[in-house]
């Protein structure tokens, strides 16, 4: 019984990692489309500045919600 619960629980901190990249990337793709939409709207007059990487944002958005989930525990 208790190896049972030993694989539960070291699999739901590697569950919720792949939740969250994956929810991550939702949003980002989400104001990928708002930004080029948008850039494209403007035309060439456009004032482009390059968004953050996908890889910077998950980096960034993994290590505020672990301060976040650290502060709240």
């Amino acid at each position: 019984m208790r190896e049972g619960i030993s694989i539960i629980s070291s699999l739901v901190p590697i569950v919720a990692l792949v939740l969250i990249v994956v929810v991550e990337f939702a949003i980002y793709k989400a104001v990928y489309k708002r930004k080029i939409n948008k850039r494209l709207a403007e035309g060439r007059e456009a004032d482009i500045k390059p968004m953050m990487s996908p890889v910077k944002f998950t980096v960034i958005t993994l290590l505020c919600s672990m301060i976040v989930l650290v502060i709240l525990w």
